[in-house]
């Protein structure tokens, strides 16, 4: 898996998505951790993880229809663009001390509209990127920098509350977009020209049919209801986590602090799984290790 890291255009595609991933769980970290602080509610916390989950799941399915009329290159560094708007505005009213539950609230929906639309298209990206025989690979490798990022941006995310500096990582958060946004324009000049012809149909029949094809094939509809049984239960736990963290600060440790050691303990899970799925690929039906992980978190969970 290493090997692949040979590929210069792969190699500057995973320094972008590492950045941005980093920077982009440091704010999460950070924007549900002032939230907790001026409203002291759970409420609040699950309304903002909504608004930000609930328009990535309508965005989603348009990404596949998006790049086969446009450039997927051009489309990603043009979304980048957009998503670096959020953290300006951040940090603008982090400077006039203006952050209030509202402001966040909107936030969080642009946030997650773009994520919506960024996330999948970072996927598909990488099979365009290298050879069709290193597809495997590349995704593999991407998997883990997507978590070493989720394992690293909430470390940093926790030592900048506790610095007090929370605007940090709002800029950080914007710039790792531009620098992203730069690698793909870079990678643009390099893209072959697409050949895909326009579809006839419209956006909304081409979604609602790529994804009840998904539901109902008879390999995927399985995972596809066991995944949206497991996000449904077991995500708000994660997403309520600042509450529950609050009550294990103490006189030498910060409730921040301990919130960014639980969000990096499963981000280190994560990135732990993702190796592991590398290698097991090659070996075992990703069906059967699909159930078989969502077993173990719901036990892990219970336990």
């Amino acid at each position: 898996m290493i090997s692949i890291l040979k590929e210069k255009r792969l190699l500057a595609y995973l320094i972008g998505n590492l950045s941005s991933i980093t920077a982009t769980w440091g704010q999460r970290v950070i924007v549900f951790w002032i939230a907790w602080e001026i409203s002291n509610s759970s409420a609040v916390i699950g309304t903002l993880a909504a608004l930000e989950l609930l328009p990535s799941v309508l965005a989603a399915p348009f990404v596949g229809v998006m790049t086969d009329r446009w450039s997927a290159m051009r489309l990603a560094r043009d979304i980048q663009l957009l998503s670096a708007l959020p953290p300006i505005v951040l940090f603008v009213f982090g400077l006039m001390d203006e952050i209030t539950v509202p402001v966040l609230m909107a936030l969080s929906v642009a946030t997650g509209l773009l994520n919506g639309l960024d996330h999948p298209l970072r996927l598909l990206l990488v099979g365009k990127i290298v050879s069709k025989d290193k597809v495997a690979q590349g995704v593999a490798i991407n998997s883990v920098v997507f978590n070493v990022g989720r394992m690293i941006g909430p470390t940093v995310g926790g030592w900048i509350v506790v610095t007090h500096a929370i605007n940090l990582i709002f800029i950080f958060n914007a710039v790792s977009y531009f620098l992203f946004a730069l690698i793909f324009t870079v990678l643009m000049k390099k893209e072959e020209k697409s050949t895909n012809d326009a579809q006839e149909d419209g956006y909304e029949n081409q979604a609602v049919e790529s994804f009840f094809r998904v539901a109902f094939k008879s390999n995927i509809g399985p995972m596809f209801v066991t995944f949206s049984i497991i996000a449904l239960l077991l995500r708000p736990i994660f997403e309520l986590l600042p509450g529950f963290t609050s009550r294990l600060q103490s006189s030498t440790i910060e409730g921040a602090q301990v919130f960014s050691w639980m969000t990096t303990a499963q981000g280190f899970g994560a990135m732990c799984g993702g190796v592991l799925i590398s290698f097991l690929m090659t070996k075992c039906k990703i069906e059967l290790m699909s159930l078989v992980s969502s077993f173990l978190a719901v036990g892990a969970t219970a336990i």
